[in-house]
């Protein structure tokens, strides 16, 4: 009896085992890496979308990048960010890119910490219409 006592008063012992955590336990220790790999991809895409602007608009005088008519187009009044709407994030992709990666500007805080939002997002056959 006594030889299996130490088990019986620290089953904390078993409790970092891998093969023992659950679906949530991993998530909550992968969603920070998730978070920064997500926020790299859209700022990766803003990137993309503003070098896409400075090349086609490179012959038009008085053109400022990010700018219309003199007012910067991310920015309101008190100087803060604004995150463009979906159909400006994916303005110069392919559809192909836009298929595979519809999900990649919904709010970051549902996608990580609400696995069950992208059941919301809507199929693929209304994404082609």
């Amino acid at each position: 009896l006594w030889q299996w006592a130490p088990w019986t008063f620290c089953p904390f012992q078993t409790a970092y085992d891998p093969m023992n955590w659950t679906p949530e336990e991993v998530r909550i220790a992968l969603s920070p890496f998730i978070l920064a790999e997500q926020e790299r991809l859209y700022l990766k895409q803003i990137r993309r979308n503003r070098e896409y602007e400075e090349k086609l608009m490179k012959d038009v005088p008085g053109w400022k990048v990010g700018h219309w008519h003199e007012y910067p187009v991310f920015h309101n009044p008190r100087g803060l960010w604004v995150d463009p709407n979906v159909d400006e994030f994916y303005a110069h992709t392919t559809r192909r890119f836009l298929l595979a990666n519809r999900t990649q500007s919904t709010p970051v805080f549902y996608r990580i910490l609400h696995p069950s939002y992208h059941s919301l997002s809507p199929p693929l056959a209304m994404v082609h219409a």
